[in-house]
């Protein structure tokens, strides 16, 4: 058996985002062949040509790495199930499954790890000065669709709760685009001190850039616009999701 590694994100248009992904899995300590590939808007990097490249290079056995932030995420199952991994997509989708002899072990996304924990932190305190007399919102994409929204809502909330426990703000709380709460929460949380936001987003784009800075047109607030990533946690992440799935597949092998 030949093992190779597919980290797959989402994509988008925005080339500096694209270059964000690349340079953080070029940075990761992998000892093994690497595909990055997207799920859309990145010619020649999809995840169909990405499978057939390492297939190519003889791999037979595919650790995949999804840089997404969360399962909440309704592309991750269209992912899987055009992975083959489940029988079929619990939402309507355009992706067809891959033909590919190749096995593929799934790895979680970022969710709650530690490092994402700590990345958020880092962003916190960069706009923070003094956090009794201030107030947090944190800001993710978020899902309306059944057992998704959960996710997701579960996610944000194991969040701030980590940031409560750290910080000692006046008051911490969550929005989502979708169901989309921001300005409803900005203008709450903007009575009860000095209000600090930020962007739960693996990435700079249109979210961070454009959609967020709108909603909090008209009220003060202190936001940087930064993302997870550039960081090099990100990187020291998928070193360590790819250690624990050779871990786990050596341990298959054992059994076997």
């Amino acid at each position: 058996m030949k093992t190779g590694v597919l980290v797959i994100s989402h994509g988008s248009p925005d080339q500096g985002w694209i270059d964000q992904i690349e340079m953080s899995v070029r940075q990761a300590a992998i000892d093994l062949p690497v595909e990055t590939v997207y799920l859309e808007a990145v010619p020649g990097k999809s995840i169909e040509e990405g499978i057939q490249r390492l297939e190519r290079s003889g791999i037979n056995c595919i650790l995949t790495v999804p840089l997404f932030l969360t399962m909440g995420s309704t592309h991750l199952h269209e992912i899987q199930y055009a992975l083959g991994l489940i029988p079929r997509s619990p939402i309507p989708t355009d992706l067809e499954v891959i033909p590919s002899k190749a096995r593929f072990i799934w790895c979680s996304p970022l969710e709650s790890h530690p490092l994402v924990k700590e990345i958020l932190i880092e962003r916190i305190r960069s706009l923070s000065m003094d956090p009794s007399r201030e107030s947090l919102l944190l800001i993710g994409h978020g899902s309306e669709v059944e057992g998704f929204h959960q996710r997701w809502e579960q996610l944000m909330s194991t969040l701030i709760d980590d940031i409560k426990e750290r910080f000692g703000f006046r008051e911490v709380s969550y929005a989502t685009f979708h169901p989309d709460r921001i300005r409803e929460r900005a203008g709450e949380l903007s009575k009860k001190g000095r209000l600090i936001v930020v962007p739960f987003f693996l990435s700079e784009g249109y979210f961070t850039k454009i959609a967020i800075p709108r909603r909090l047109q008209g009220v003060e607030s202190h936001y940087s616009g930064e993302a997870l990533l550039p960081h090099p946690l990100i990187s020291t992440w998928l070193t360590g999701t790819v250690k624990d799935a050779k871990d786990r597949l050596n341990g298959l092998a054992e059994k076997n």
